[in-house]
């Protein structure tokens, strides 16, 4: 304390002082003026104005003189003042020296008489008592190595006039060691296994088991009958839950069921950055080198992440186990009971139902030949995108079938990778993403897929395909609202016309079907009954911003995971997050999206003009607007903040009358580079 008080006072020495000092007067000396009182001519005159004399030597910043630099010659004296301090801080690190010897420090070589006092006092109570009283014991402790086994026994000593008192020396530790024990005639044992030695008490018993206590581990291969947590599901929602449960229960157990035979992965690189920065081993590692220079893969985890299913239940602080090709066909929420397949019954205490969803098929398609089936791609998942990049890499005509998401995707990303193969894109609407954009938009991003090189079929239907004698296919097309009929050659069909959510195992289960949207019905904590609960495409919930709802996208099965995982381990919050998703279909025509998007709500765009290229539709903003309140916002070629500005316009449902001066809140006037997704990550 001293030693601070000094240093303070030293900031405060000198000119510092001096000058306040010099202040403090020159206050003291001010006089009011008869003017500025107010009549009367009995106060006294003002005193002529200080004029300042002119600055003298080397000024700072804030006007004071810069110190004398001190010459050789002049060497430095130290004042009163530095004294104080260095008796301030000799006297500081002495007394912090002692609190940490005191207070902190033990002394481990007192031996014997390390125990001060205590020892003393208790030994002149051994002198009072007989020696043949005492009650001396041994426990022979056997170390298993590998040299020949010693056994130590401490003998009794024999009495004699100047000997000293034998007794243990009772350390404050408490080690309990599972050994052996073998009695002797010096120990006395009681009825529950304890070790009495002179009145102290040696406890050589095995730790009692509870429900934390891992128990023994299974046969490889085998199920375990219970679980605290069981997630059906091999997905992003199923394993976002499972990071957060465990985040929530350090020591809980998870099993994921999964009808994959991969790792938990991430779906959006299979159509996007597989093929826009994947090399010769993304076919066989699934793995890119992102823009930053990094090599990422798809997988969320790796193997040593999951812990081997039979080791599970002997696991010490639990972990999560993976069983993959297996499949959950039935839950009884009532007796918290999961069905397998192949009949095996597992009792849980929390399930989660993140199901996801199937590839839509084309009747076409599956009502034909062989040969027609064999060059037929259900685009979904790891598989599929292997199969397709091998064939693309020999083929000469590719035809993508859908004009959603994931068509469009593969569309650009198969002509971005092979410019050489010609890519036909068949769609039933007037444009991309008809359910999306706007019919201005959707129009816009034909024209931009075509001057790619991608023949786009637009309002056109498959009627039939046939193998032809050169091996490749002939697809025969409709025009809607024309007689006319299309033929296309090409070597392979890729089929992305959406998916179906996966419910036989609700419907099974006697659980509540969305009819209009589709999926197992939960509610905003996504619990569909009980101790079961939903997440990800195949579940519907209830947004308490935008209604019930079931959305398809990545960050929705993540945050939706989360959101399950925390409800599951004791949580009580429901759906709040509105996810958003990003897309690009052309190389000057990225999107970027948060909320309902559906193109049959009313939209109102607001774009910037490019006066250098006269591009209409260069950067700007399109709000989904329903009942006069923003429900949905969509960002042309603009990313970053401009998410997190929409989910607010979405939260805060507040009418909306001026567009533009709302649009003022996206960096649309912002003079930046044209976007592109190497710069994302």
């Amino acid at each position: 304390v001293f030693s601070g008080c000094t240093m303070i006072s030293r900031l405060f020495s000198r000119r510092g002082t001096r000058s306040s000092v010099a202040a403090f007067l020159a206050v003291r000396q001010l006089r009011t003026t008869a003017a500025v009182l107010g009549g009367g001519g009995h106060h006294d005159e003002a005193p002529p104005p200080h004029i300042p004399r002119p600055a003298s030597g080397e000024r700072t910043w804030f006007g004071e003189a810069k110190p004398v630099r001190i010459s050789k010659d002049n060497d430095y004296k130290p004042g009163k003042d530095d004294i104080y301090s260095y008796i301030g801080a000799f006297v500081g690190v002495a007394l912090t020296a002692f609190a940490v010897k005191k207070y902190t420090l033990k002394d481990d070589h007192k031996g014997d008489d390390g125990h001060g006092k205590k020892k003393e006092s208790h030994e002149k109570k051994e002198e009072r008592q007989p020696m043949e009283e005492k009650k001396t014991a041994s426990v022979v402790v056997e170390e298993k190595k590998e040299t020949p086994k010693e056994e130590k026994v401490v003998e009794t000593p024999k009495e004699e006039e100047h000997a000293e008192p034998l007794h243990p020396v009772v350390e404050k530790k408490l080690v309990i060691v599972p050994v052996e024990v073998e009695k002797t005639h010096t120990e006395e044992v009681t009825q529950d296994g304890f070790v009495m030695v002179d009145s102290v008490q040696s406890s050589v018993a095995s730790t009692s088991s509870d429900s934390s206590t891992p128990s023994e581990s299974l046969p490889v291969g085998q199920l375990p009958e219970s679980v605290p947590y069981l997630l059906v599901g091999g997905g992003t929602a199923s394993y976002y839950a499972s990071l957060v449960i465990r985040a929530r229960d350090p020591n809980a157990r998870v099993l994921i069921i999964s009808d994959e035979s991969h790792l938990p992965y991430n779906r959006p690189p299979l159509s996007k950055e597989l093929w826009w920065y994947g090399g010769d081993r993304s076919r066989e590692h699934l793995e890119y080198r992102a823009p930053s220079g990094r090599t990422r893969d798809v997988f969320q985890e790796a193997e040593g992440f999951f812990v081997p299913v039979h080791q599970l239940p002997a696991t010490a602080h639990g972990g999560v186990s993976i069983v993959q090709s297996r499949k959950v066909v039935r839950v009884d929420a009532q007796e918290n009971k999961a069905y397998l397949e192949d009949g095996t019954v597992i009792r849980f205490e929390k399930c989660l139902l993140a199901t996801g969803g199937s590839p839509r098929c084309l009747p076409q398609l599956e009502n034909t030949s062989e040969e027609v089936k064999k060059r037929v791609v259900y685009y979904r998942g790891v598989d599929d995108y292997r199969r397709l990049d091998e064939e693309a890499a020999k083929a000469k005509s590719i035809t993508v079938i859908g004009g959603g998401f994931l068509g469009s995707e593969l569309a650009y990303s198969i002509k971005r990778k092979h410019e050489n193969v010609h890519v036909n894109q068949i769609i039933p609407d007037h444009g991309q993403l008809s359910s999306v954009l706007p019919e201005y938009l959707s129009r816009h991003a034909n024209e931009e897929m075509k001057k790619m090189g991608i023949k786009v079929h637009s309002n056109s239907r498959l009627s039939s395909a046939l193998s032809s004698p050169s091996g490749s296919l002939s697809l025969s097309i409709d025009k809607k609202g024309k007689d006319e009929k299309e033929e296309i050659e090409t070597d392979l069909v890729v089929v992305a016309v959406g998916i179906e959510p996966n419910v036989e195992i609700a419907k099974a289960s006697g659980f509540e079907l969305d009819a209009v949207n589709g999926g197992i019905v939960a509610d905003a904590e996504l619990r569909v009954r009980g101790n079961v609960f939903a997440a990800g495409d195949a579940c519907s919930y209830f947004d308490s911003k935008l209604g019930r709802r079931r959305c398809e996208h990545w960050e929705n099965a993540q945050t939706a995971g989360r959101l399950a995982g925390e409800n599951m381990s004791g949580g009580k919050t429901s759906f709040w997050f509105q996810p958003s998703f990003f897309t690009k279909i052309a190389p000057n025509l990225l999107l970027n999206a948060v909320g309902d998007t559906n193109s049959e709500h009313e939209t109102v765009s607001v774009y910037r003009s490019n006066t250098e290229t006269g591009e209409k539709y260069d950067r700007g903003v399109v709000f989904y607007v329903k009942n006069e309140k923003i429900v949905g916002v969509l960002m042309v070629n603009m990313i970053g903040a401009g998410v997190d500005v929409s989910r607010r316009l979405i939260d805060d449902e507040k009418t909306v009358t001026d567009f533009k001066e709302i649009a003022k809140l996206f960096p649309i006037y912002q003079n930046e580079q044209p976007v592109e997704e190497e710069k994302k990550e």
